[in-house]
């Protein structure tokens, strides 16, 4: 049975979560099994990471889907592949299903024994693990998934509570409640996340869309520290300096302050307005691949000065009286010159980039307001709704109408 596609877009939405989907071999070394990121060597007897992983799980029968819930409340999803070369294992997770509150983690660090010096380190790995909503969309994709795999019904569920895994969550305790690992895992942290932020501007600076939607998907609450009771509150603010950062990258791309002053100020809005943590990395997805097309369309550090300003003329507003001569009479350069340059340098003719403005301009309002296509044509500097229309089509296939009912 094929089930290759859906299998990678799984994986992929679970490593956008912030978690991960792996295959391993149930018959192979308990070791392989453990994030790289908690396994430091000499904490644990070789022989428990010798000891094969099926005997660590309390079932494992064919065309049976497994629910873990640990005694540190992390969930795994299992389940043996069909049609596999040899018996595989397929493992998501570590996920939550809610989000853990500082309370829980302290108390729960009590109920275990673990030192209070560790309470930092496991309320930091908590916040690492994607919240995944069992009535969810992602449960939902699991579900058809599985019915991909085996028919709709012809599968089972089975559910573990943390106490039928006492050994297993026993061994996972000693890791995560190791002093050294837990250095070494927030330094880890650190990096991955500076890391993750470098490779995001780089990204912008270039306009490179393609890298930016590679490195949203590293890029979620996993890498926040909580430093404040109110997370929500330090998510917001992690946001709002990632305006920041994207804003200078977009700027070092070559584009314009007229441009990102606008971008910048509606993103510092729409922070304030967010209700959930969970809101807080698609605000960031948003927030770069605004500014990568920023860079993409209205970069202008290939250009002469003179098309530069000339760019800029036109995007500040796009209600003027825009046209060659108005242009050149602003920048006080001869029209025939300015048209020979701008037509050389961009490729098209100055008339031409004023509609493609002005119709870029159309769409977006059209998608994101309300507003009477009459009054959208006057806010593009196009008073006649009729020429506005004609003109809309010719350049978009569609009437301002039609757009409009195609993105709502």
């Amino acid at each position: 049975m094929e089930y290759r596609a859906e299998l990678r877009l799984i994986t992929e939405l679970f490593r956008r979560a912030g978690s991960s989907v792996i295959t391993v071999d149930p018959n192979g070394p308990m070791s392989q099994f453990l994030e790289s990121q908690l396994y430091v060597p000499g904490l644990t007897d070789l022989e428990d990471l010798s000891i094969p992983l099926r005997d660590y799980l309390p079932d494992l029968q064919p065309e049976t889907v497994y629910s873990i819930t640990d005694r540190l409340f992390m969930k795994y999803t299992y389940l043996l592949l069909p049609d596999a070369a040899k018996e595989t294992l397929l493992v998501f997770g570590p996920y939550l299903e809610k989000e853990t509150s500082e309370q829980t983690i302290l108390e729960l660090t009590e109920s275990l024994d673990i030192p209070p010096a560790q309470q930092k380190f496991l309320q930091r790995y908590y916040s690492s693990l994607p919240v995944i909503d069992p009535e969810g969309q992602i449960q939902l994709l699991m579900t058809i998934f599985y019915e991909q795999l085996w028919g709709a019904g012809g599968f089972t569920y089975a559910a573990f509570n943390r106490d039928t895994l006492s050994d297993f969550t026993a061994f996972r305790q000693r890791i995560l409640s190791s002093e050294d690992v837990g250095a070494q895992w927030n330094i880890d942290m650190i990096e991955k996340r500076y890391a993750g932020e470098n490779a995001m501007m780089d990204a912008i600076r270039t306009g490179n869309l393609k890298k930016v939607d590679t490195h949203l998907g590293r890029i979620t609450a996993a890498v926040f520290d909580r430093r404040l009771p109110d997370h929500l509150r330090t998510l917001k603010n992690y946001c709002i300096i990632t305006n920041t950062l994207f804003r200078k990258a977009a700027e070092q791309g070559g584009v314009h302050p007229v441009y990102l002053d606008s971008v910048s100020s509606e993103f510092a809005a729409k922070i304030e307005q967010l209700s959930s943590p969970a809101a807080c990395p698609s605000m960031i997805g948003s927030m770069a691949r605004s500014y990568c097309r920023l860079v993409k369309n209205h970069s202008a550090k290939s250009f002469s000065p003179a098309v530069q300003k000339a760019m800029i003329c036109v995007d500040a507003d796009l209600a003027a009286p825009l046209s060659l001569r108005y242009l050149a009479d602003e920048l006080n350069i001869n029209s025939s010159y300015l048209s020979s340059l701008f037509k050389k340098e961009t490729g098209i003719t100055v008339t031409a980039y004023i509609i493609r403005q002005r119709i870029n301009y159309a769409k977006h309002l059209l998608e994101n307001t309300r507003l009477q296509i009459q009054t959208v044509a006057q806010h593009c500097g196009l008073g006649d709704v009729h020429y506005f229309s004609k003109l809309f089509k010719k350049e978009t296939g569609m009437t301002p109408r039609e757009f409009r009912q195609s993105v709502q």
